[in-house]
Order: structure tokens, then sequence, then C-alpha cells
């Protein structure tokens, strides 16, 4: 533990949530850094990264994370990497979703992912009377291709 509390690890995220202080997921983590979920996990737990472990699961604090997500390189160990399995997930969704699926999709609570919509961070459109995030301007905004 370190002098701010629980610390092992860093990557980086989107500018809102800097100014939030959020914690993000490890695979959204790797998405940010451009590199696997396994690479991340691995920065984490040697401190390359600060991060704090919630009920067994590592959070990463976003304001390690870039201001964008990085290009993503091939990984080492074959594995697919967290660049083609957010594609891939973005594809299988429908074509408009809710602030819920945002937020399982990122890492992010629940919460930030309203308010980033509210404050137009997160682009979304007015469909009767809820906001809903188109999934192509959602993977734009992360970064990636859907």
């Amino acid at each position: 533990m370190g002098p701010n509390g629980p610390t092992a690890g860093s990557c980086g995220f989107y500018e809102f949530m800097h100014r939030e202080s959020a914690f993000v997921s490890i695979s959204t983590a790797a998405v940010a850094f451009g590199i696997s979920e396994s690479t991340c996990l691995r920065r984490v737990q040697r401190g390359e990264v600060q991060a704090v472990s919630d009920a067994g699961r590592w959070k990463v604090l976003a304001s390690e994370l870039p201001s964008r997500p990085q290009p993503t390189s091939p990984s080492l160990d074959g594995a697919e990497s967290a660049r083609s399995v957010l594609v891939r997930r973005l594809a299988e969704l429908p074509p408009l979703v809710g602030p819920e699926v945002v937020a399982e999709i990122t890492g992010l609570g629940i919460t930030a992912v309203r308010r980033a919509i509210r404050n137009g961070d997160i682009p979304s459109r007015r469909v009767g009377s809820r906001r809903l995030v188109p999934v192509l301007l959602l993977g734009e905004w992360l970064g990636v291709a859907a």
C-alpha cells in the first residue's frame, strides 16, 4: 500500500474521466493504452500503474490514462487484442444503446456516463424521452471503428 492508499499499476483514457477522478476497469484501461488486458494487468501488478482492488477486481485510476486511446499493437502471446474485442462487441450491439450499455462497454459508472451524455462528452440522440447513444458514434468516441 502506497502513501495515498492502495497502488499497483497504471494505464490512460478520456478528458471527462480525468475531471471526475473515476476508476476504470482493466479492459477499458487496456483499450486506452492499446495493449492487451493481460499486459495491462501485469503492469498493474508490477506497480507501474495506479490502481485499487475492488472486490477482487482491479480498477485503474482514470487520470493515469492517456487523453485518447493509443493504437493497438498485435499481442505477442497470440491472444485477441483488447481493441479487436471492443470492435467485435460494438458490432454485436443494436444501432442505438442506452447509458447502461455504454457504462458496461467503457467500464465507467452509470452516473459518470449519464453526466457525460448530458454534458455532450459522449455523443447521443434524443429518442422520445430517452437519450440513446448511436453505436457508430460510440465507436468513434472510443477511437475504434464499429
